[in-house]
């Protein structure tokens, strides 16, 4: 890739690391190619020698799927993710030189109404790079959740993007 003039690889894989193999190989034939990469990470596979790799093999942005912001709001989604875990990744992505942002969902049914300013305190606790908050839209394959009345679902979409617009601003400014 580097001799064909390339700078960057997105790897596009929602789950790359999930595979501990396939992404060690991916990886290694990135290392020492001076090649930039970034893509979609799961939080719960990043360990200490994952962490190493991706920085070693140039990753420069991971994208983490946060979901929710609290381990509760993520259960009721049927996801498993802790608090604790999420911090754990950050910090070692942070330790080797790896940028990560943070993806979030809101718009079901139940969820606090200051879901927006949750997602964007926690991002900031994160440090992540950048805050993506996507309203709830329910996709082929998955289970299906209960969601918001159409008016507080434009209500959201008008938080979320001048939260996004404040704060992936500010991390503009300051580069």
């Amino acid at each position: 890739l580097g001799n064909l003039g390339a700078e960057r690889v997105y790897l596009r894989d929602m789950t790359f690391g999930a595979n501990k193999e396939h992404a060690s190989k991916v990886l290694a034939l990135l290392t020492g190619r001076r090649l930039k990469s970034r893509g979609f990470l799961r939080a719960d596979v990043i360990d200490q020698d994952f962490a190493r790799s991706l920085g070693r093999g140039g990753f420069e942005l991971a994208q983490i799927g946060i979901e929710a912001a609290g381990e509760d709001a993520r259960r009721s989604m049927g996801k498993k993710l802790a608090d604790q875990k999420l911090q754990r990744a950050f910090a070692l992505l942070r330790e080797q030189g790896v940028e990560a942002g943070g993806h979030f969902v809101v718009g079901m049914a139940g969820e606090p109404d200051d879901s927006v300013a949750r997602s964007v305190k926690m991002a900031e606790e994160l440090g992540c790079a950048y805050v993506s908050i996507n309203i709830y839209e329910h996709r082929h394959g998955c289970e299906v959740q209960e969601s918001v009345s159409p008016m507080r679902r434009a209500i959201l979409t008008r938080q979320a993007q001048v939260a996004m617009v404040q704060y992936n601003g500010k991390r503009l400014v300051k580069q």
